[in-house]
């Protein structure tokens, strides 16, 4: 498994992060489209600083001090992938008959919105975490 990925879910994860590379490349580029303006927002207002990005990430995920989602060279793309990732781990939980204790999509009103993209373009609009408050 390695030294970051040390648990089946950690594995699955990043399987799904990777796999998500291949199919917004086969949507053509769809982060690009779809998320770049919301993405740039979150930039502008919080550059690299993990604590203010800290309601925007998808995931944990964090290296050179900042959240992954958010380093400056790995752009838009890479904060989809997490998007997707973090989509897929939640709908898991509740599917396990779980409750997700604090869904991304709740957390703020942009990242309702990359919620609703993202089920939109890959996952037909399932979701299965219930509304927002």
């Amino acid at each position: 498994m390695g030294t970051l990925n040390q648990s089946a879910d950690a594995v699955r994860e990043l399987l799904v992060h990777e796999i998500f590379h291949l199919n917004d490349q086969a949507h053509d580029d769809w982060s690009q489209r779809a998320l770049t303006t919301l993405y740039a927002r979150i930039v502008e207002r919080c550059g690299t600083k993990k604590a203010c990005l800290e309601p925007w990430a998808p995931m944990e995920t964090a290296t050179r001090g900042t959240f992954y989602a958010f380093v400056p060279e790995n752009g838009v793309g890479e904060y989809a992938a997490e998007l997707a990732a973090r989509y897929v781990r939640e709908q898991r939980t509740v599917s396990r008959g779980s409750k997700v204790a604090s869904p991304f999509k709740c957390r703020t009103k942009e990242n309702a919105m990359a919620w609703g993209l993202l089920k939109a373009e890959f996952f037909a609009n399932v979701d299965l975490v219930p509304d927002c408050p």
